[in-house]
């Protein structure tokens, strides 16, 4: 699979080419597995899987959306993250740029592109080759594709 890394020709918060597949987002009952921290590798992250959990659902049955979501995050030695988001049926993109901070299984981003904002706190497992965030209604699954 080809990643591009280079920033959005615009220039808007030196987004990072779209990578990967746009995948469905599904729901499952049961919750989210427990994040486990880790240190996030430098490099470029595409989505691969993303649901949201309803624990009054049952939790042996994923029920597809019909949404498709694109996202692709670059992820920088010194503590920035760049990123590009996509919602395939509604043809909206964002793009993106955050100082980041690692603290047990908490990942803090502070934006400062669009416009600079008040940070958020993500739950997060981080392995050599795959990335997991969880905002509370999300759960994303991305895999590193390569270098930045």
């Amino acid at each position: 699979m080809e990643c591009l890394s280079s920033p959005d020709p615009t220039g808007t918060c030196d987004a990072p080419e779209q990578c990967g597949e746009a995948v469905e987002l599904y729901y499952r009952g049961g919750s989210p597995p427990a994040a486990a921290g880790g240190s996030i590798e430098p490099g470029i992250y595409g989505l691969v899987e993303v649901a949201g959990y309803d624990s009054r659902s049952d939790p042996s049955t994923d029920v597809p959306t019909g949404m498709h979501l694109s996202y692709t995050m670059v992820f920088e030695a010194g503590g920035i993250v760049r990123g590009r988001a996509m919602s395939v049926e509604d043809a909206e993109t964002e793009m993106s740029t955050a100082a980041f901070e690692m603290s047990g299984v908490e990942l803090v981003v502070t934006p400062s592109c669009p416009a600079s904002g008040s940070s958020v706190t993500l739950e997060y497992s981080a392995t050599p080759t795959e990335l997991i965030l969880w905002d509370g209604q999300l759960w994303l699954r991305l895999q590193r594709f390569g270098d930045a």
